[in-house]
């Protein structure tokens, strides 16, 4: 997260009227996790996108490749090693996005840390499941409550959807 985006947390909770113990929750488990599942989907994001750019273009170019082997002339033997060389790194990229999975794992913290967030505004104005608290020091139990159940949710899909496929 941002600094900005820290410093408006921060904002925000010193407005609720929050005790000092539900404040640090917020700090070192929310905020924290929030951040860790921000990070975490940027980062699988990126690899991601650039493992399947990188696939599609070799694909691509195999196919242009393919037809340079075909020549009868002195770029026929460069052609026919560059052809190999293009396809053992689609095969490559291919097969470690199979192993670590980043597309999967990118959607499931980006889900986490969507789902946290709008919890975070629900909380924030006491709307959804929040809307029959008068004060956020009473909302808080439900709050930390529902933000753990995300996390564990998380932490199940990961094991029984994403984890798995790491391991073929």
């Amino acid at each position: 997260m941002t600094q900005r985006q820290t410093n408006k947390i921060s904002d925000t909770i010193s407005q609720l009227g929050l005790t000092e113990l539900q404040a640090q929750f917020i700090h070192d488990r929310y905020y924290d996790q929030l951040s860790w599942f921000q990070t975490k989907a940027s980062y699988n994001k990126k690899r991601y996108q650039f493992i399947r750019i990188i696939t599609l273009f070799g694909a691509a170019s195999i196919t242009a490749l393919t037809a340079f082997s075909l020549l009868e002339n002195s770029i026929e033997v460069l052609s026919k090693i560059t052809t190999i060389a293009v396809s053992l790194a689609v095969t490559f990229l291919a097969g470690l996005e199979e192993i670590f999975n980043y597309g999967e794992s990118w959607r499931n913290y980006r889900r986490t840390s969507e789902l946290l967030k709008a919890e975070w505004w629900q909380f924030t104005q006491l709307t959804g499941p929040y809307r029959k608290y008068k004060a956020h020091t009473d909302a808080f139990q439900k709050f930390a409550e529902r933000v753990e159940a995300e996390i564990s949710n998380d932490v199940h899909l990961y094991i029984t959807e994403v984890a798995p496929e790491e391991g073929r």
